[in-house]
């Protein structure tokens, strides 16, 4: 495989100029979130960043100024705020424990609609934390406007046991992986069940889906992203991939990243 260093992550994702981008998984999703904000408002982009799960309120406000739909009905004001600046971020109302409720998919689809801004970024499940998680029957909740899925990882979760404190729903990720609770997460694991992931994503939309392998900065992060890499994207036979591109648990790009460290690697499938 080929590994190839990126300035941004927006470039290491081949995100394009009007993009719906729905961040899931675990490891690093509200630091891409907010990665990719600043990266796109520094370009010139107006956007909306919103997410359709719970999340924190300090996060999301951090990014932008808030707007319930709880306060501003049919979130009236968004325009305004827009005028003023760059980004503004949008949940449905406050929860318990500090968090906001996130909006309904359908509200992300109108909002792009509208053609307001270039760009919606979403955070559409949650993890609880965790660096790997399986997803629950409702989950991810997917806007159907979204153009790219991006599902993420984090390496520090390889060589740890299969149990709640590393994985989020850890009884029902052995249940889907044929694999024991408490029993290592190797790079095969990881890669099977981010492949079974994968798939489910596309089940439900015909966005392109990328891995992003965050906390390369971790021990051996190189060494266990590059097996990770191996098993998750089959080498291509010299036809632009046409074959593999059918496979419906392949990603369509794969990235390794330090998100602490601001390092961003496009990962290639090898050929022949």
């Amino acid at each position: 495989m080929r590994v190839v260093a990126r300035r941004t992550l927006s470039e290491a994702l081949e995100l394009g100029p009007r993009e719906v981008i729905a961040l899931l998984g675990g490891g690093g999703k509200s630091s891409a979130l907010r990665v990719i904000a600043a990266e796109r408002a520094t370009a010139g982009d107006r956007l909306i960043v919103t997410t359709t799960t719970a999340m924190f309120e300090t996060e999301l406000a951090s990014v932008g100024p808030l707007r319930l739909e709880s306060d501003d009905p049919g979130l009236a004001t968004l325009k305004n705020v827009l005028r003023d600046r760059r980004v503004a971020t949008v949940a449905a109302s406050r929860g318990p424990g500090g968090k906001v409720v996130g909006v309904d998919p359908a509200t992300v689809d109108e909002l792009w609609s509208a053609g307001t801004v270039d760009s919606i970024i979403v955070e559409a499940d949650g993890s609880r934390g965790r660096s790997l998680k399986t997803f629950a029957a409702h989950e991810p909740r997917l806007p159907s406007a979204t153009t790219t899925a991006v599902l993420v990882a984090g390496l520090d979760v390889v060589g740890e046991p299969l149990t709640d404190a590393h994985v989020h729903r850890a009884d029902a990720f052995a249940a889907t992986l044929g694999c024991a609770t408490g029993s290592e997460l190797t790079p095969s694991v990881v890669a099977d069940a981010l492949r079974d992931q994968t798939a489910a994503v596309r089940r439900l939309s015909a966005s392109r889906v990328v891995v992003l392998l965050n906390k390369l900065d971790v021990r051996d992060g190189d060494t266990v992203a590059r097996r990770i890499a191996a098993a998750l994207m089959p080498r291509t036979d010299g036809n632009d991939g046409a074959e593999d591109a059918d496979r419906r648990d392949t990603p369509d790009g794969l990235v390794v990243a330090s998100l602490a460290e601001r390092r961003y690697n496009a990962v290639e499938a090898a050929r022949g």
